[in-house]
């Protein structure tokens, strides 16, 4: 028998067994949280991408916007000025004042009308609008050294509100034509004319907007409009661009006087109508016999047409049935040039010299063709 000390622990038998600690060998997944939490960053990520997009896009136009004023930074009023002198004074000399007489409103024999014209030939060709010589017994031009002459009319064009006028003197100071394709809201234009009589006065201003349509009781179209402050006796004066150019004929106010809402006939249309007053004292232009509209949404999505007109009607014994064009036809380009609406197309046809062969690239059941159509003459209401 083994003695024991007090102090000494008891060891056990051998004979037992210790419990034994059962370790995993799994590894432990993560917890909830971080399982959430990379869904959660990409689901910001997605809701964030308007954002970004929308900042990217501040971002390049607050670049585009500092670019623009840094050009303006150039600006200063005294070149301005220059500019605008340099204007008034290239066209002057080409502007004139327009005095009518005779049996018009009641004024029979005496002074009945005023107006303005501008100078397109040395030769002494002058336009102005129609409504401003409408019914004159006798027209006299005065001219910017204040010379006058007796004037001869030699055509007019009701349909765009523009007449021609011949003067026998030559060397004259003709302005030069401008492209009014060219123009674009808030470029800057300026107007000279007889307003009130007060002859060679010169108003600045914008293009406000381009194509206005259906104006005034004769329902114009595609005309300019601008902010220039036009006033009666401002009619058939010039609108110029900032080289002096003769971009449009100023014809038409909205109200008796200027309220900042003023239209002009493009110089492409005026010079068009110019061209054939002169030649032959009729404005008749193109016709081929066809009714339109605006061309069908997705009826272009497969061409490379960005615009065009359908046919919706073929008169008969027209140019355009004795052409093969059909009802439902989309012509989407007239000569080589593109075209962009009906309106559009209907300028295009009126510009076509009778007599003449214009192809013209249509769609018809999806399918591109070209089919040549010969240009007649509007026929004349009677």
């Amino acid at each position: 028998m083994q003695e024991q000390h007090p102090d000494e622990t008891p060891t056990p038998s051998t004979s037992l067994k210790q419990p034994v600690e059962l370790t995993s060998t799994r590894p432990k997944g993560p917890s909830p949280l971080l399982r959430i939490f990379p869904r959660f960053i990409l689901l910001l990520l997605i809701l964030s991408i308007p954002l970004y997009a929308e900042w990217i896009g501040y971002l390049i136009t607050k670049g585009q916007v500092r670019a623009t004023r840094d050009s303006l930074s150039e600006f200063n009023s005294t070149s301005f000025a220059g500019t605008s002198r340099l204007v008034a004074d290239t066209i002057a000399r080409s502007v004139v004042h327009i005095s009518i007489s005779g049996d018009v409103g009641g004024y029979h024999g005496q002074s009945a009308g005023q107006g303005s014209g501008i100078i397109v030939d040395p030769e002494g060709y002058i336009l102005t609008n129609h409504h401003v010589v409408d019914r004159a017994e006798h027209i006299t031009i005065t001219l910017y050294d204040s010379t006058k002459h007796r004037a001869t009319l030699l055509g007019i064009d009701p349909r765009t509100d523009l007449a021609l006028l011949k003067i026998d003197t030559t060397l004259l100071h003709a302005a030069r034509w401008g492209e009014s394709d060219q123009l674009a809201p808030g470029d800057p234009i300026w107007a000279i004319g007889s307003p009130y009589g007060l002859e060679h006065s010169v108003s600045f201003g914008i293009v406000s907007a381009l194509s206005r349509n259906g104006i005034g009781s004769g329902g114009y179209d595609g005309l300019i409009q601008t902010d220039a402050a036009l006033n009666p006796g401002n009619s058939g004066g010039p609108l110029v661009n900032a080289r002096g150019d003769l971009v449009g004929i100023n014809m038409a106010i909205v109200g008796p006087s200027n309220r900042g809402i003023s239209f002009a006939i493009p110089s492409s249309i005026a010079r068009d109508v110019y061209r054939r007053l002169k030649t032959s004292g009729s404005p008749t232009g193109g016709w081929i016999g066809v009714r339109l509209q605006s061309a069908p949404r997705g009826a272009l999505a497969d061409t490379e047409a960005s615009g065009g007109a359908m046919f919706i009607d073929i008169l008969p014994d027209s140019p355009a049935a004795a052409a093969g064009l059909r009802q439902g036809d989309i012509v989407t380009a007239w000569g080589g040039e593109l075209v962009l609406s009906p309106q559009h197309f209907s300028n295009l046809v009126g510009s076509s010299l009778p007599g003449s062969s214009v192809v013209a690239e249509l769609i018809r059941d999806g399918e591109t063709i070209s089919l040549t159509v010969r240009i007649r003459e509007k026929p004349r209401v009677r």
